[in-house]
């Protein structure tokens, strides 16, 4: 029982950030939040990229010094 009732908290825990966060919203704006959702998460994982590799060129360049 205990479980249930922890798996509901956690149920609507979820529906309430869900509609917090897309009440009002029309379809057309919530596939455009979606969409720049996405668009933000590859271009964090690019900087991430970017900062690594960087970060390794740097090195190389400490260690022939």
């Amino acid at each position: 029982m205990r479980s249930f009732v922890e798996r509901l908290r956690s149920v609507r825990h979820y529906i309430f950030n869900w509609k917090k966060k897309y009440d009002g919203l029309l379809l057309m704006e919530m596939r455009r939040l979606k969409l720049l959702e996405d668009e933000n998460v590859t271009l964090r994982k690019l900087v991430e990229d970017i900062s690594l590799e960087r970060e390794m060129q740097q090195d190389m360049i400490l260690q022939k010094i």
